[in-house]
């Protein structure tokens, strides 16, 4: 069932994606942090947070691909 995720369950979130993450592009991860901001940035629209199942896994990957690099390059990481 998909739904949206209830606030006691961002943690577990965070660490599911860490561990998904942990390693598959280099040595370490940075998915989880970029979950955890984006969740308390002001702009952050909750009811958003969910696949409308009209993206497809390239379309994701390239938009995650994308706010990474600019999430990186703002951050100096």
């Amino acid at each position: 069932m998909i739904r949206l995720e209830k606030k006691e369950e961002h943690q577990k979130v965070e660490n599911l994606v860490r561990e998904s993450f942990w390693n598959v592009y280099c040595l370490e991860c940075l998915e989880h942090y970029v979950l955890h901001q984006l969740r308390n940035d002001p702009a952050f629209v909750p009811e958003l947070d969910q696949s409308n199942g009209k993206c497809s896994y390239e379309t994701d990957k390239n938009l995650l691909d994308d706010y990474l690099k600019w999430f990186c390059e703002e951050n100096a990481i």
